[in-house]
């Protein structure tokens, strides 16, 4: 599918995402051995004290950067004048992301015996010797030259190299990409050819990555250009960083709260189906409370009506009764009115001695222009010969009267 040249342009990165190689051949290389008595610590400044004393230029004049390695001896210092430079790069080399020679990506890489690398592009080539387990080359030099004329330039850049033996392998690495990986960490594809037989294996060399520390002494710019740059990558990390953490913890309060309204939507339901469902739950349950009522009942033998026949029948003239309540276990009270107080006694009295009627406690009685008021509380039984009758109906034995 073809694209407008406009479209393309807007899907091209932008160029602080871009790593720039630049053309070995631009760069003035020295190999320096380092102090014994150096710490590490200021390999940076004694890289750059170096650099000024052996250049002919200022150094604010100067595009410049170093190999190193951990346990070497030797750094690889190079350096460009900013004019030459300029002439192959159109936009300020500040806008990138990383800015090193074609050969950078091979800082600190070990070899298990004497190699010799040839980094070709389609502007030059570069020769380096790597020693046996050396990460900083022991030699390294570079020459403009078109495709076409890379077997010459290859052949006087041996020329003027130190002799090595026939036996040492030899491998070219061809550059195909740079591109930015995790953490804005740059990531260098190579084609890598082998010649020669050796235990070399050339595939290792198809990608490589190295870390932040070398790169950045790698890297031609201004050193306090570096520094403040590391300053700010380092803060954009850790806001990216603080961003992605946000992000997630936003997700999870977010899925949080729709678990939550799930929840809510659900026990509304719940309660709309118990508030459908409640009068007949109120039905069922005013049933439930009528048929442990009637099995009080039969449990107890509570018989009302038999129990107010009885307190009729034995209720004399001149006493009435206002209330009569028969409850838990066979329990009578009664409010009423007698004409006088003996005709009161005369009834308790006539109930205590029916046989069905027992007195729980003292009557309660108020005398009030010749009325008495009374509050009885009894207990019903039934006859002896009721009950017989009930346990038969039960299914029990009648009792024999020999």
């Amino acid at each position: 599918m073809l694209k407008h040249p406009a479209i393309e342009k807007l899907l091209e990165p932008a160029t602080s995402e871009k790593v720039l190689s630049l053309p070995a051949h631009l760069f003035f290389i020295e190999r320096i051995s380092i102090p014994p008595e150096l710490d590490l610590s200021e390999l940076d400044d004694f890289a750059e004290l170096t650099i000024e004393s052996i250049s002919p230029f200022p150094l604010d004049q100067l595009y410049w950067g170093f190999l190193s390695a951990e346990s070497c001896s030797s750094i690889l210092l190079y350096a460009a004048h900013r004019e030459r430079v300029k002439e192959v790069v159109s936009e300020p080399i500040e806008a990138y992301a990383w800015v090193v020679p074609e050969f950078a990506p091979l800082a600190s890489t070990h070899f298990p015996e004497t190699t010799e690398i040839i980094v070709a592009s389609d502007s030059g080539c570069s020769l380096l010797h790597f020693a046996k387990g050396n990460g900083v080359p022991t030699h390294a030099s570079s020459i403009a030259c078109l495709p076409e004329e890379r077997e010459e330039a290859i052949g006087r850049l041996r020329t003027e190299a130190p002799a090595l033996s026939p036996e040492v392998p030899q491998i070219l690495l061809e550059p195909t990409s740079a591109v930015l990986g995790e953490n804005q960490q740059p990531v260098f594809h190579f084609q890598a050819t082998l010649s020669g037989d050796a235990s070399t294996d050339e595939s290792r060399l198809t990608k490589l990555s190295p870390t932040g520390t070398l790169l950045w002494r790698a890297d031609v710019r201004d050193a306090r250009f570096k520094k403040s740059e590391q300053s700010a990558r380092r803060v954009s990390l850790y806001s990216l960083r603080t961003l992605s953490w946000a992000a997630i913890a936003a997700l999870l309060l977010l899925i949080g709260e729709l678990a939550l309204l799930g929840t809510h939507l659900w026990l509304g339901a719940q309660q709309a189906r118990i508030a459908e469902q409640q009068p007949l739950v109120d039905t069922i349950s005013e049933q439930q409370t009528l048929m442990f009522k009637l099995e009080q009942i039969e449990r107890n033998d509570l018989r009302p009506i038999a129990i107010l026949d009885a307190l009729n029948n034995l209720r004399p003239n001149g006493i009435y009764f206002t209330k009569t309540v028969v409850e838990g276990e066979n329990t009578v009270i009664i409010d009423g009115v007698s004409n006088n107080v003996n005709a009161l006694n005369s009834y308790t009295d006539a109930l205590q001695n029916s046989g069905s009627f027992e007195l729980l406690e003292d009557p309660k009685t108020i005398t009030r222009q010749g009325k008495t008021t009374f509050t009885l509380q009894l207990a019903y039984s039934l006859p002896q010969k009721e009950a017989s009758a009930v346990n038969r109906g039960a299914g029990q034995p009648a009792q024999s009267d020999a």
